[in-house]
């Protein structure tokens, strides 16, 4: 898996809010490869529980707020 990084050469993270405020969620996009290993990775390397990471077409979303965390574990890794 890897992630390809957005036109102005950010990681494309996001944070994500919905149902007013009550919800939200850190989203990976522009992934390449296998989804479910990028998965079982942040599952590895976080301490989160496998049910607040899902795998919807495209992207991983995690519930909760992660977006620093996941951008500075990317760019750790070489992203």
């Amino acid at each position: 898996w890897g992630v390809q990084r957005t036109a102005n050469g950010q990681l494309p993270v996001y944070r994500d809010i919905r149902n007013h405020n009550s919800r939200e969620l850190t989203v990976i996009r522009k992934i390449h490869g296998s989804l479910e290993e990028l998965k079982n990775s942040i599952l590895n390397d976080f301490e989160i529980s496998e049910d607040r990471v899902w795998v919807k077409q495209g992207r991983v979303e995690i519930k909760g707020k992660h977006r620093h965390e996941i951008v500075a574990w990317l760019e750790a890794k070489g992203f």
